[in-house]
C-alpha cells in the first residue's frame, strides 16, 4: 500500500504493560511533537474516558495509527499480555500496509517470545537516538509523505535536540521496579512554547502542562486531542471572571506576555510577575516565571509555576467574623498606605501633578487589585456577617455605590487630566467613604464576636 502523497501527520499508538503508569509521559511527548512541528499525534488507552466503549475506541485508534510503539519496562517478560493483545489487533488491521510495530524493551534483555518477530528496539541511549533520527528524517519510518523534520539529518543538530530525549526514555525503560517513582510537581505549572521566529504570545501559542494543573487552574481536560497541546486563547478564556471588568484576574497573563516579548528582544527586565490568579478550583495563586529556556533551533519555552496563596485562599471558607476582619484590614491599609500619605503629598505646595499623580495611580492599582481578590473570596461570608444587621447592610450597599459611582470615577478623571486639586477632593471623598465603612464594619465585627461591654447601671447611693 503506497503512502498518501499528502499525508502530513504521524499517529503513534503507545501500548504499555498494565502495571505501568504512563511511561512516555506528557513532557516527552510534547518535546517529540514540537520537533515535528506538531505533526505527531499520540494515543494510549489511558486517554479513554470513563463510560466510553474502550474496545471500540482502541480498535478505532489502532486502525488510524501509523506506528504501534510497544513499551516494555523491566522485566520485559512480566505482565505484557495487554501489549500482546494490541499488537495482534494492530497486525490484523494492517497486515498489508507499510505501518510498523516497534517493540522498545530494556537494555540487556530480550523481546518476549510472542513478540520476537516485531521490530525490536533495545532501550540503549544510542539505539533510541538512532531510531528517533530515522523517525524524523525518513518518511518510510513515519509513514508520511515527507520528513517530519529534515533538519535533524544534521548530526550536530540531531544530537542537541534528540539525545536528551533519548536519555530520558532510556532511564524510564531501564529502571528497576523498586526504583519506579511518580513525579509530582509541588506547584501547579504551565509551559509556554514559542517556535523559532515567533517573538510574542498569540492566541494560538501552545501550552504544555500536566493534567492536574490544567484541571485545577483552568478546568481543562488533559489535552484537547491525543498528542496535541492547548492554545493560549483557551487558558485566557478560562481565566476570565465575569465580574472582573478591569481584568485583575488576567493581569498575570498580560505581564507574562510583556516579559516574553522583552526576553525575545533581549531587553533585560525584572522578569517576574506581580499579580495573582484566582483559579477555577477557587484557590488564589501567585504565578511566577521559573525558567526561560532558549534552544539552539530558536525555540523558546517559558515555565510558569503557580504557588497557592494560602494566607488569602482560606477566606473562601472563613467564618463571617474572619471575612469581615479581612475587609476591615483592607480598609485600614487603604487609609494608611494610600489616602493619608497621598493627601499629605498632594497638598504640599511643591507638589507637581506629573510627579505625584502617576505614583498615586500605581498605588491605587495595587491596592484595588488586592482588594478585588479579598472581596471576591470573602463576599459570601461578608453577606452572612451583615445578614443579621439589615440597617448596616443597607449602609454598606450605599457606601459601595457611592465609591463606584462618584469617588472612583472622579479620582480616575483627575489622574487622567492631571488635575491636582480635583485629585485632592476625590481623595478626601474617598477618606470619608472609607471612614463610613470602618465605622459600620467595626460595629458589626464587635457584635459578631459579642464584644460589646454589658450595660453599666449606676449604683444606688448608700442610705
Amino acid at each position: 500500500m503506497s503512502q498518501d502523497e499528502n499525508k502530513d501527520t504521524c499517529r503513534i499508538f503507545i501500548s504499555r504493560k498494565t502495571s505501568d503508569s504512563n511511561v512516555v509521559g506528557e513532557e516527552i511527548r510534547g518535546q517529540l511533537n514540537l520537533l515535528a512541528a506538531n505533526r505527531i499525534e499520540f494515543f494510549d488507552a489511558e486517554r479513554i474516558e470513563e463510560g466510553q466503549r474502550w474496545a471500540e475506541e482502541i480498535r478505532k485508534e489502532l486502525d488510524q495509527a501509523d506506528i504501534l510503539l510497544l513499551v516494555l519496562t523491566k522485566p520485559a517478560k512480566d505482565d505484557f499480555d495487554w501489549c500482546l493483545y494490541e499488537a495482534g489487533l494492530f497486525e490484523d488491521l494492517h497486515s498489508s500496509t507499510s505501518k510498523s510495530i516497534v517493540c522498545l524493551y530494556p537494555e540487556g534483555e530480550k523481546v518476549p517470545d510472542p513478540l520476537f518477530e516485531r521490530q525490536g528496539l533495545e532501550a540503549t541511549t544510542k539505539r533510541i537516538f538512532k531510531y528517533l533520527v530515522r523517525l524524523y528524517t525518513n518518511p518510510r519510518a513515519s509513514n508520511t509523505s515527507g520528513p517530519l523534520n529534515a533538519a535533524l539529518a544534521d548530526p550536530k543538530f540531531a544530537k542537541a535536540q534528540l539525545l536528551p530525549i533519548a536519555e530520558k526514555i532510556h532511564k524510564l525503560i531501564n529502571r528497576k521496579p523498586a526504583d519506579k517513582e511518580q513525579l509530582i510537581h509541588a506547584n501547579k505549572y504551565i509551559q509556554v512554547i514559542l517556535p523559532a521566529g515567533v517573538n510574542s504570545v498569540g492566541k494560538d501559542t501552545q501550552i504544555s502542562s500536566d493534567r492536574e494543573s490544567l484541571k485545577e487552574l483552568f478546568d481543562l481536560p488533559p489535552s484537547p486531542k491525543a498528542g496535541k497541546l492547548f492554545e493560549w486563547s483557551k487558558l485566557v478564556a478560562k481565566a476570565r471572571i465575569e465580574r472582573d471588568s478591569e481584568g485583575h484576574n488576567l493581569a498575570w497573563a498580560n505581564e507574562l506576555e510583556t516579559e516574553i516579548v522583552a526576553e525575545r528582544g533581549d531587553d533585560r527586565t525584572s522578569r517576574q510577575l506581580n499579580s495573582r490568579y484566582l483559579a477555577r478550583d477557587g484557590k488564589l495563586y501567585r504565578p511566577e516565571i521559573e525558567f526561560f529556556r532558549k534552544n539552539e533551533n530558536g525555540m523558546l519555552t517559558v515555565d510558569v509555576t503557580f504557588s497557592e496563596q494560602v494566607q488569602d485562599s482560606w477566606l473562601k471558607n472563613a467564618e463571617p467574623p474572619a471575612a469581615l476582619a479581612a475587609n476591615i484590614a483592607l480598609a485600614s491599609r487603604i487609609r494608611h498606605e494610600l489616602l493619608e500619605p497621598f493627601l499629605k503629598r498632594l497638598q504640599d505646595w511643591r507638589a507637581k501633578p506629573e510627579n505625584e499623580l502617576p505614583a498615586l495611580e500605581r498605588a491605587k492599582g495595587e491596592i484595588e487589585r488586592d482588594g478585588f481578590f479579598i472581596r471576591i473570596l470573602s463576599e459570601g461570608r461578608m453577606g452572612e456577617a451583615f445578614g443579621t444587621h439589615p440597617d448596616e447592610g443597607q449602609e454598606l450597599a450605599r457606601i459601595g455605590a457611592d465609591f463606584n459611582l462618584d469617588v472612583k470615577p472622579a479620582l480616575e478623571k483627575a489622574i487622567v487630566e492631571k488635575d491636582l486639586q480635583a485629585a485632592i477632593e476625590a481623595l478626601e471623598a474617598w477618606r470619608e467613604n472609607n471612614q463610613r465603612f470602618l465605622q459600620i464594619g467595626l460595629r458589626v465585627y464587635r457584635q459578631q464576636l459579642d464584644l460589646d461591654p454589658p450595660e453599666i447601671r449606676p449604683m444606688a447611693a448608700a442610705g
